[in-house]
């Protein structure tokens, strides 16, 4: 009875502190999509430009300045 009570503890601390270690953890890092004024498709904040209280993507930007 005793060995079989010893194997149980074993068995639940290895379930209970050494699995959850290589469990996959969810990300929890979403990122913001933010319209583009100018055209409406969405990007991430980091490919937007503010220009005249405008949110621009890059392409946008470049026709309003004139570019290709």
């Amino acid at each position: 009875m005793g060995k079989i009570l010893a194997v149980a503890v074993i068995a639940a601390l290895i379930y209970f502190l050494i699995v959850p270690r290589f469990r996959i953890k969810k990300k929890d890092d979403a990122t913001e999509l933010l319209a583009c004024d100018e055209c409406g498709t969405y990007f991430s904040n980091d490919e937007l430009a503010l220009r005249d209280k405008k949110r621009l993507c890059k392409s946008c930007e470049a026709k309003l300045r004139g570019g290709k």
